[in-house]
Parts: structure tokens; C-alpha cells; sequence
């Protein structure tokens, strides 16, 4: 009988495809470098993989100099230089000050070529490869992170005397030659916070004419103009709006910056947008929450890049193609918007449309005559989250959304936030649940709710099971109901989704799903007013408490179970879930539009996220990791609960409602002898198991 040849023995191209899988399975890259020690010839496989993406962290022209010395010593002795495909560069270095900002990749961590996965998902993804995907900032959890950084637009002034120009060029002339070097470079990622030199934008004109470049911080200097005195874009800026590698691009948008001089950056954009970038395929734009317009007179019209010139948004151009476009608006992004976009790009082409705002009425009926125009034939990513300004909003909400959503062409990722109820849930899975791939639907909670609460129990998680067949990543909002049946039941129906690999689950354990208001404003002896028209009894705070509370074994332990469940089903296979975020929703919700602070403090503090990992192969559960999320934050907010709760008080120093919450304490986790500190001495309830 023949022997299998060993793993060594395979070609080396196969041998390459089986580090894409292992990268595609564990992108932390620990199981390549395991593979990479198996032999040789897998050695040789895996550094295809390990060197592909070159981080870059700028800090200083010395650190730049050391940094790209160090990279070619280990890239050219061994070939690997031909390896790389993708550059990023983070950090910033001011040419004009040389000011020190730290970067976020240490030099110590290069010798090995490889960095962690929560690295990789901060990156671009329209870098990896395909034209229909988008950036990570908006990927399908954007909602639970900070949209994007606050900041005031604040126009630099980007001219450059000869001198600089030339101090500019000898600063970043290492970085040139190395770009120089990179036969293979398909992906330029510069994520820095300086404008990029024009010396590293012609150097890939120059040697990688097809490269992409993706811009993190786009902005033109130079249209930030005094309204009186308009001026022409800069040669350095204009070569930038126009080149032909420019691929993707996140740009905030405003009407003037800090100092009030008039911004033509949106402007400038619409006009990449429609043929000026030529290949110019995924644009993000964002409003900062910090930013106030504080002008009353109307914007004087832009007069071009060169005022001399014809204007070009008079010069006919064809439509654009972009392929994905996003919106993070806190206000202002209205239908006239849309409809203007349409006018520069073909919405036919998009693939990927994201939308924040807070005119999401309005964004939705234009959206809708939209799709029935037939502008979203190409769209498979979805992504609203959208906020309501009246009452009667929120009662038809949820029917026009679903007539949205019944128009649009089966989607494979969808993401909603928002007052959207059983209609639109209905639909979801009757036009798109066959095709779905990602789904994260979150019905809103507000207390200006004026349709009827829509909660997804187990029957409703049981229709998600049987109509989205092909589920890989999923985010719910589900009642945290202390682990009793009802909550074992849903944690065992995702366990019934074949292929689940990433989920998401809110629990809601402290909105109007468990309370509903008192007859009477008297709080009693057992209860506390939380507002002029709530009253809270002793009975309902200890549910709260007693939901809220979720600790590391909590959260290993509905791990467990999905995936569990998960193997047991369908036994063929490994179990599929390799990532699960527990994410308490409602702190300080206690009954419909009552938010109480000190409460909200209290379930905040104890109400922690937990994310749960587990290496591919692991089929056995004995490698998952439980990480907390933001306990630096919460260790500095431990002295305000101490506060709240004034246990080292005399008791007629103590408030009333310190008094109840000790109470409420106490009654679930009455202490133990062992000296722990009372703010580590509880626990979750555990689940419910037959």
C-alpha cells in the first residue's frame, strides 16, 4: 500500500494556498507560524503570507530611516521582498516642526513579519481583495464603536516653500526607494494624519501605475478659503485629487472649519467622484459630532480648482462607479443629498451603501423611491442606523422600511438600527434571509417608541434559524432573563445555525421589557423613586441587579453552549462559532423615557463585555479565551460606585437611596468571610441546565 506523501512533499503552490486558508481561519497568524516551523518548503510557503503586509508607524525621520534600514535587512537577504503586497502607514511626522506622535507598531515586533488580529481588523478591507468590500471603521458592528474620532476641521496651510519641499523630500526619500523596491505592492494604506508627499504620490505613478491607494484621512489644504478671497488648489493637492491609483477614501465633510474660512472639500470630492479620480471605487463620508456650524450666510458657490479656469462641475462627465458609499451624519445628511450623489455616481453600481442619520423617516422614503427607480440592482451590503424626531415617526416606521427592503435585490449582509419592528423582521427573512451571510438587527428601545416593542424571543430567533440558512455572522438584541429556560432556549436555537462563526448578542436587561410604570409616585419602604413618574420596587431592582450582572464564567458558559449545541447537530463537521461579544444593553433604563443616573452608573459598572475566542481547531473548548472589554475604564470608575453605594458611611451619613442599593445588594450576594473586597464579591446567575 502506498503511503501519503507528507506535507513537505506537496508543491509549493499548494502549499502557499494552504497558508491563504490558514490566515483566512486564524488571522492572528499563530497558526502560520506553527506551520511555518513544519518544514522547509512550509517555511518558505508561510513567509509569502508573514511578509505580505508591511506595517509603517511614523514617528520621526530617524525612526522612519531606522525603521525602513531594518525592514530591507530583513526583506532582501532571504527574497522576501518580493512578498509584499500591502504597505500601511500610520502615525505622522510634521516636516515643518518635526513633532513626535507615537505610533501604534513597535519596532520589537517586526523581526517575525506577523501582528494580531484586532490590528488587521482596524485596517481596510478594500485592501484584501474583492471590490464590494469596505472599510472596518463602518464593518457590521460599526454601531457599538465610536463612528469615528471627534475632530474640528481645521484647514493647514499646505504650501510649501522650496526649502520645505525639499526638507520634505530628503525626510521621506527612505520610504521612496523602499516603495521603489516592492515589485509586487498592489495596496498602499496611509492612514497618517499628514497629507501624503507628492515624492511618494509620483512614486507610485511612476513604478506601480495600478496600485491602489487608500487614503484614511483625506482632506484638501487648500480649499479651505477665505469666502472674499478664493484661491486655486495646489498643484501637490490637485495631483492627489486626481490620480489614477487613488482607490479608497474616508473624508470628513463640512461647510467651513474653525476658523470660519469656507470648506470646498465635499465639493472637490463629487468631482473625483464623477471621473476626476478615475478609479476612485469606495468613498466614506463623515460630519464629527464636535463640529458646530456657527455661520448664518449662505456658502459662496465654488469656482473650481482654478478659478481661472472653467469651472468643473460644469464640464459633463460621466457618471462615476463607485462601488461602496457611506454616510456617518450626525445631522444634515438629507434626500436632497442622496439625490445629489446619484448625480455624480451610478447608484446602480454600488454594492455597499451605509447610512447614519437623524432624518431617518425621510432618508428611508427616498431610499425607497430609489430602489423602485432601480438604483440599488447591485447592492448586497446594507447598513442604517437611523434616529427618528417625532412620535408619529416611530408608529410608521417599520412599514416603510419593510416596503424598503422588499424592493432591494437579496442582500448578503444587512445591519439596522432603528424603530423597526415585526414588519420589517418579516421581511428581512421572506426577501433576504436565503442570501444572508451578516445580519445585525437591533430594534430600538427608545422611550419615544410609539409602535408596539418589538423583542426577539425564541420564536422569533427559531425563524432566523430556519430562513437565513447561510448565517456566518449574526448580531441580536435578546432579553437577559437570569439564565432561566426561556434564555437557555435562545442560546441553543443560535447554536442551531449551521455554519455561525461570529455573533453578536445584546442582552437587554433593564428597558421596558421587564418594567412598566407604577400606578403610584409613593416609593413605600421597599421600593425608590427613580423619577417624578417612576417608582422602582425592591423586587424589580434585584432583577435588574441580578441581569445586568455577567462575569467571565457567565459569559464562557453561553459559549459553551452554542457551540455545543452546535456539534451535537451536526456532528460532521467541527463546531463552527469562533467568536462571541456579550454586550449589556439598557444601563439605566428603567421603565420607558426613565433614565435614572446613579443606576445607569451602577449597571454600567457591573454590567460588563466580555469577548469570547476560540482558535480554529479547538474542537474540545479548552483553548477559549474570555477577555473583558474596557476594564481600565471601569477600574477607574470603581470609586464612584463606592460612592453611590457609601458602605464606609455612617448610616446617617448614608442617603436613601444608598440605603436601598445596599439592600438590593446584599439580598443577592450577602457576602462571604474571605476578605474579598465587596466589589468582587458576586457573581452571575448561572444558567439554567436540565
Amino acid at each position: 500500500m502506498t503511503r501519503p506523501a507528507c506535507l513537505g512533499a506537496l508543491p509549493l503552490d499548494i502549499l502557499c494556498m494552504v497558508c491563504e486558508c490558514l490566515v483566512d481561519y486564524d488571522p492572528s497568524q499563530k497558526s502560520l507560524f506553527s506551520f511555518s516551523l513544519t518544514s522547509k518548503w512550509c517555511n518558505i510557503a508561510a513567509a509569502r503570507q508573514r511578509f505580505r503586509r508591511i506595517p509603517i508607524s511614523l514617528e520621526s525621520k530617524e525612526k522612519l530611516a531606522d525603521d525602513i534600514e531594518q525592514w530591507n535587512h530583513i526583506l532582501i537577504p532571504r527574497g522576501y521582498i518580493d512578498y509584499v503586497q500591502v504597505v500601511k502607514i500610520t502615525g505622522s511626522i510634521h516636516t515643518r516642526d518635526m513633532a513626535f506622535n507615537s505610533g501604534e507598531w513597535p519596532l520589537g515586533e517586526m523581526s517575525l513579519g506577523y501582528h494580531g488580529a484586532d490590528d488587521e481588523n482596524d485596517d481596510d478591507e478594500w485592501a484584501a481583495g474583492d471590490d464590494n468590500q469596505s472599510d472596518s471603521d463602518s464593518t457590521w458592528e460599526y454601531g457599538d464603536r465610536k463612528v469615528y474620532s471627534d475632530v474640528t476641521l481645521f484647514g493647514e496651510n499646505p504650501y510649501l516653500t522650496n526649502e520645505e519641499r525639499q526638507s520634505q523630500e530628503v525626510v521621506w526619500s527612505p520610504l521612496v526607494h523602499f516603495i521603489k523596491s516592492l515589485s509586487g505592492l498592489k495596496d498602499l494604506i496611509y492612514a497618517s494624519e499628514d497629507q501624503i508627499p507628492l515624492c511618494v504620490l509620483l512614486t507610485l505613478h511612476q513604478r506601480h501605475p495600478k496600485s491602489r491607494l487608500h487614503m484614511h484621512h483625506f482632506i484638501l489644504h487648500t480649499l479651505f478659503q477665505l469666502a472674499d478671497y478664493p484661491q486655486d488648489i495646489s498643484l501637490e493637492e490637485y495631483t492627489l485629487a486626481t490620480s489614477p491609483c487613488l482607490y479608497s477614501i474616508r473624508a470628513h465633510q463640512s461647510d467651513y472649519d474653525i476658523q470660519g474660512r469656507v470648506c470646498y472639500n465635499t465639493e472637490a470630492i463629487l468631482q473625483m467622484v464623477a471621473g476626476l479620480a478615475p478609479n476612485l471605487r469606495h468613498v466614506s463620508m463623515t460630519v464629527p459630532s464636535t463640529f458646530i456650524n456657527t455661520q448664518q450666510n449662505p456658502k459662496p458657490a465654488w469656482r473650481g480648482f482654478f478659478i481661472n479656469s472653467p469651472p468643473e462641475q460644469n464640464t459633463p462627465r460621466p457618471l462615476g462607479q463607485l462601488r461602496s458609499l457611506s454616510f456617518k451624519f450626525i445631522e444634515s445628511l438629507t434626500p436632497s443629498t442622496l439625490r445629489k450623489w446619484a448625480r455624480y455616481t451610478d447608484f446602480s453600481k454600488l454594492q455597499t451603501l451605509r447610512i447614519m442619520s437623524d432624518d431617518g423617516i425621510d432618508i428611508v422614503r427616498i431610499l425607497d423611491q430609489m430602489a423602485v427607480e432601480g438604483k440599488f440592482n447591485s447592492l448586497r451590503s446594507l447598513s442604517l442606523k437611523l434616529f427618528l424626531s417625532t412620535y408619529a415617526d416611530t408608529i410608521i416606521f417599520d412599514r416603510i422600511m419593510a416596503d424598503f427592503l422588499r424592493n432591494l435585490p437579496p442582500l448578503k449582509e444587512l445591519k439596522l438600527t432603528g424603530f423597526v419592528a415585526e414588519q420589517t423582521f418579516n421581511v428581512i427573512l421572506e426577501k433576504h434571509g436565503n442570501t444572508l451571510l451578516k445580519l445585525d438587527f437591533i430594534p430600538s428601545r427608545g422611550f419615544m417608541t410609539g409602535a408596539s416593542l418589538f423583542v426577539l424571543f425564541n420564536s422569533e430567533v427559531k425563524e432566523i434559524q430556519k430562513q437565513c440558512p447561510n448565517l456566518q455572522t449574526l448580531g441580536i438584541l435578546i432579553p437577559r432573563t437570569n439564565g432561566n429556560k426561556d434564555e437557555v432556549d435562545i442560546y441553543r436555537t443560535l447554536g442551531m445555525l449551521k455554519w455561525l462563526k461570529q455573533l453578536i448578542l445584546r442582552l437587554d436587561f433593564s428597558s421596558v421589557i421587564h418594567y412598566r410604570h407604577s400606578s403610584s409616585t409613593d416609593p413605600g419602604i421597599d421600593s425608590l423613586c427613580l423619577s417624578a413618574n417612576a417608582v422602582a420596587t425592591l423586587d424589580q431592582m434585584r432583577e435588574t441587579f441580578k441581569n445586568c450582572a455577567i462575569d467571565a464564567n457567565l459569559a464562557l458558559s453561553i459559549f459553551r453552549m452554542i457551540a455545543i449545541t452546535n456539534g451535537l447537530r451536526y456532528p460532521s463537521k467541527s463546531p463552527s462559532l469562533q467568536y462571541l461579544k456579550l454586550q449589556p444593553w439598557g444601563h439605566g433604563e428603567f421603565g420607558s423615557g426613565v433614565f435614572n443616573g446613579e443606576l445607569g452608573d451602577i449597571t454600567r459598572w457591573l454590567g460588563r463585555t466580555w469577548l469570547c475566542t476560540r482558535p480554529y481547531g479547538d474542537v474540545n473548548f479548552e483553548k477559549v479565551v474570555t477577555r473583558e472589554v474596557d476594564k481600565q475604564w471601569r477600574m477607574l470608575f470603581e470609586h464612584r460606585i463606592e460612592d453611590i453605594f457609601a458602605w464606609g458611611k455612617h448610616f446617617y451619613e448614608q442617603s436613601e437611596q444608598a440605603r436601598f442599593y445596599q439592600k438590593v445588594w446584599k439580598s443577592i450576594w450577602p457576602g462571604h468571610t474571605d476578605g474579598r473586597k465587596w466589589t468582587d464579591d458576586w457573581s452571575s446567575c448561572p444558567l439554567l441546565e436540565e
